[in-house]
C-alpha cells in the first residue's frame, strides 16, 4: 500500500510534463483515488474563494480519499496562499494535494516549507539534434577504437558556451540511452558534472578542456566489463 500524505509542489514550464507526472503519480498510489478535483485560475489568478471552496470539498465525505490539483499556483496572491496553509498542514491519508507552478520564486517560504518541491524543468530540457549527432558520432568510433571524432570542425577552438552545451547535452543523451551498460552511463554523466564545475575557472584553456572530456567518453566507452 503506498499512500502519499506530504503537498506536493510541482514546478514545470511544461503542461504535457504535469500531465505526464500526474498520470504516473495516479497509478503508482493505492488505495485509487476516489474524487479527483482540479482548480486552475480564475480570470489568469487562483483566488482565495477558490482556496475557501477547498474546505468544503473536504468535509464533504471526509473519509473519502481524494486527489486535489491547483495550477499555476504560483498565480496566487500572498493572501490566498497563505489562506491554504492550515490544509497543507493538516496531515491526512485522505487528501492528497499536488500545487503545480513555473516559478518556485513566487511561491511564499511557508508554502514550500510545508511541501515536497518536485522541479520537473531539468527533465524538460529537449536534446539539441546537433549534439545528439556529434555524440552518437562519439560513441560510434569509440566503440570501433577511433579517436577521429577529435579531429571534427566543432571540436576544434571551441568556446566556452558550447563545452557547456556539449555538457548538459551529454546528459540529456546518457539518461534516456541504451546503448551503454549503467555504469559506463553513471560515470560519463557525473564526471560530466564535474567538467562543468571547472568551466567557472581562470585561465583555463578550452581545447584541453574539450577534448580530454572527449578522450574520457572514448576511454569509458572502452573500458572492459
Amino acid at each position: 500500500m503506498n499512500i502519499s500524505t506530504i503537498p506536493l509542489l510541482i514546478i514545470t514550464n511544461s503542461n504535457e510534463g504535469f500531465e505526464g507526472y500526474i498520470k504516473k503519480f495516479i497509478a503508482e498510489n493505492t488505495p485509487e483515488f476516489k474524487e479527483i478535483n482540479t482548480i486552475e485560475p480564475e480570470k489568469n489568478e487562483i483566488t482565495i474563494d477558490q482556496i475557501r471552496s477547498i474546505y468544503g470539498m473536504i468535509k464533504h465525505i471526509p473519509q473519502q480519499r481524494r486527489l486535489i490539483i491547483i495550477k499555476s499556483f504560483d498565480s496566487a496572491k500572498t493572501l490566498t496562499q497563505n489562506a491554504i496553509l492550515k490544509l497543507l498542514e493538516e496531515k491526512t491519508v485522505n487528501t492528497q494535494f499536488v500545487l503545480q507552478a513555473k516559478n518556485l520564486n513566487k511561491i511564499i517560504d511557508t508554502i514550500q516549507s510545508r511541501v515536497k518541491v518536485i522541479n520537473l524543468v531539468q527533465s524538460e530540457k529537449v536534446l539539441d539534434e546537433t549534439y545528439k549527432k556529434l555524440i552518437e558520432l562519439i560513441i560510434t568510433q569509440s566503440k570501433a577504437k577511433s579517436l577521429a571524432f577529435l579531429n571534427e570542425k566543432e571540436f576544434t577552438n571551441p568556446n566556452l558556451e558550447f563545452i557547456n552545451k556539449f555538457l548538459i547535452n551529454l546528459q540529456l543523451y546518457f539518461l534516456s540511452t541504451k546503448e551503454l551498460n549503467q555504469n559506463q552511463i553513471i560515470i560519463i554523466i557525473n564526471k560530466s558534472f564535474e567538467y562543468q564545475k571547472q568551466l567557472g575557472s581562470i585561465n583555463l584553456n578550452l581545447q584541453l578542456t574539450l577534448d580530454s572530456i572527449l578522450i574520457f567518453i572514448y576511454t569509458v566507452i572502452n573500458i572492459k566489463e
